[in-house]
């Protein structure tokens, strides 16, 4: 008995060419590493890897500065790309800093928990003692029938803060530090906030400084 053979054509509709197995345990962890990498980006885009402090400067060491804080973090280093901002709002130089003077640091953690300095504010001794908190967010909301800005943190996004302004109290601050007006905050934008309790209403802080980050 002959068997018929089938035509190519038969041959290459008869149904799809299943690689073989390591090949398909391939394709599935390239696809596996491009979903992980994305959802790594997603993530880091939602959270905040910003740290800020205040604290006394009690050693300055090439560009490491030593601290004396309450804060776990009792160095930081700075680099070309920090910025100083004296106690008038001006630009100062890194040659500017000196032992004992109060500052506010902002910047990033990286995966050791050390602090790089991106941006460095002097402050009085005042509000070095008066404990303050510190918020990095978005403004979701801006009454327009009372100074308030709606907050939610990036550390919490199932939280809010409600974010009083004092006028010629509060310091509306650009990402540089120069002076901006309350205008120039507006919905969405990511914010710096340095706070304070309020002492009429626990559902709500006092803002001493807002600083904008984009």
């Amino acid at each position: 008995m002959i068997t018929p053979t089938l035509p190519a054509i038969a041959l290459a509709t008869a149904g799809p060419t299943i690689p073989p197995t390591s090949e398909i345990q391939k394709i599935r962890q390239v696809i596996q590493e491009k979903v992980s990498k994305k959802l790594q980006q997603i993530s880091q885009g939602e959270t905040d890897p910003k740290k800020a402090i205040t604290a006394t400067i009690i050693k300055i060491q090439n560009n490491t500065l030593i601290f004396d804080t309450p804060s776990l973090i009792k160095k930081a280093t700075v680099d070309d790309t920090t910025i100083y901002i004296g106690l008038k709002q001006n630009k100062i130089k890194f040659s500017d800093l000196k032992t004992g003077q109060e500052i506010l640091a902002i910047g990033f953690l990286d995966e050791n928990q050390q602090l790089t300095i991106r941006r460095l504010i002097l402050t009085s001794k005042k509000s070095y003692q008066n404990p303050n908190l510190i918020i990095f967010g978005q403004i979701v909301d801006i009454s327009t029938s009372s100074p308030v800005f709606v907050i939610i943190p990036y550390s919490n996004k199932n939280s809010q803060y409600q974010i009083k302004y004092v006028a010629n109290k509060t310091e509306f601050l650009s990402k540089i530090g120069q002076k901006i007006i309350l205008k120039s905050i507006k919905k969405g934008q990511k914010v710096a906030v340095v706070a304070t309790a309020d002492p009429l209403s626990r559902q709500s802080l006092v803002s001493i400084k807002i600083i904008t980050l984009d």
